[in-house]
């Protein structure tokens, strides 16, 4: 069987890399990753800062934007104190 019908895996999601660029420039939406499906628990669970790489809760925001086939998930840093 050849690989025709055989979607591509997504890469994994470096969500440490990810918290770290988004400190390094705050406010500016910064790709992440990509999703078959709309990442709402992902999207929550960076706001809340259950996902250790964006602690503390509250200072960071995730928002998802949908491409052809995919979505694409952004992260940007808020917490400026």
């Amino acid at each position: 069987m050849s690989g025709a019908g055989r979607r591509r895996r997504l890469p994994r999601i470096e969500h440490r890399v990810i918290a770290a660029k988004c400190r390094s420039t705050p406010g500016r939406w910064v790709l992440a990753g990509e999703f078959r499906t709309l990442p709402r628990s992902t999207i929550r669970n960076i706001a809340l800062g259950v996902i250790e790489a964006y602690e503390p809760p509250g200072a960071y925001e995730g928002q998802a934007r949908l491409t052809e086939f995919t979505y694409n998930l952004y992260v940007r840093f808020t917490d400026t104190s």
